[in-house]
């Protein structure tokens, strides 16, 4: 329905209006499109997808595959770590009679907790132990065994 406020009028006939091209261009309002306008658009066409062509010899090049590492066993220890290394260590200490706790052995090798070993260990298939005691501190802490699995 159409008002008489939304069709322009010239000055003359009512003097309190302004004539449209006066009114800012931000203050015009702007008529919606009806719904069949846009539906009349035609739709924009997608692209055709490119065909490849198959040239004969070129082919690509693939990446070279990673040889396994060769790990020489005289430098490992029973565990599969090399002789020396905080790894090694780690093992031997929660190998040992008594086991070890993880400030235990953060304590012995001055460096942050191997809890991983005890990962890694396990998926070695060695046997992982836990015991539950209580320290010095009377605070609860686990001792983890390593043996080899049967």
């Amino acid at each position: 329905m159409i008002t008489n406020d939304d069709v322009p009028v010239a000055p003359a006939e009512h003097p309190a209006s302004t004539p449209i091209e006066a009114v800012p261009k931000a203050r015009r309002r702007v008529k919606a499109k009806p719904p069949e306008a846009e539906a009349a658009k035609p739709a924009k066409a997608k692209p055709a997808a490119k065909a490849k062509a198959a040239v004969k010899g070129k082919t690509k090049a693939k990446a070279p595959v990673k040889a396994k590492r060769n790990r020489d066993p005289a430098k490992l220890d029973e565990y599969g770590y090399r002789k020396g290394s905080i790894r090694s260590k780690a093992a031997h200490l929660y190998a040992s009679k008594k086991g070890a706790t993880l400030a235990e052995v953060k304590a012995k090798l001055g460096t942050v907790t191997q809890y991983n070993v005890l990962t890694e260990l396990q998926k070695r298939g060695f046997e992982l132990r836990r015991k539950a005691e209580r320290n010095r501190d009377g605070r609860d802490v686990t001792r983890f065994f390593i043996s080899a699995a049967n």
